[in-house]
């Protein structure tokens, strides 16, 4: 494991674990939070970012996603088997929960389940179930949500 990996300010990513366990991406560079990790990152995602995205990926069964991330990732992830290999089967195969106040399961069509209502209740609810990990990738409200109902257990930051 690399310098990266050990070192806790260097890298956030949550996991909301069920039970014990649970996850929440966010990504920062010079101090700021970048949005669009795609423009800024592609130097970053080496050997370490990638081994460690996967065992993330990996180690849940679940990925919870505000609307703005689920309407980032949503188009791209389908096409991306082929490029991307095992990692992007997993991402495409895992069930998706999206908190939102807008869309409605009609809405969704990429394995995924709104979430609307009381968000911090629903996530209290889905973190008891058993399972694995429910990964949270993005950033903003939802994370708020969860960090201010403490229902975020790991943070890991990539910079």
């Amino acid at each position: 494991m690399g310098a990266l990996e050990r070192d806790p300010h260097l890298h956030q990513r949550g996991r909301l674990r069920r039970l014990e366990r649970g996850a929440a991406a966010v990504r920062a560079a010079h101090g700021q939070l970048i949005a669009a990790p795609e423009k800024f990152a592609a130097p970053y995602f080496g050997e370490e970012y990638t081994a460690y995205a996967r065992e993330l990926l990996f180690a849940a069964d679940a990925l919870l996603l505000g609307r703005k991330t689920y309407e980032i990732f949503a188009p791209v992830w389908p096409n991306m088997e082929e490029i991307e290999g095992e990692y992007a089967v997993r991402m495409n195969t895992l069930p998706k929960y999206v908190a939102s106040r807008t869309l409605t399961d009609a809405d969704l069509t990429w394995n995924a389940t709104v979430i609307n209502g009381d968000v911090a209740k629903e996530v209290a609810r889905l973190k008891e179930q058993p399972g694995g990990n429910i990964l949270k990738f993005g950033t903003g409200e939802l994370s708020r949500t969860l960090l201010e109902n403490k229902l975020v257990d790991e943070l890991h930051l990539w910079m």
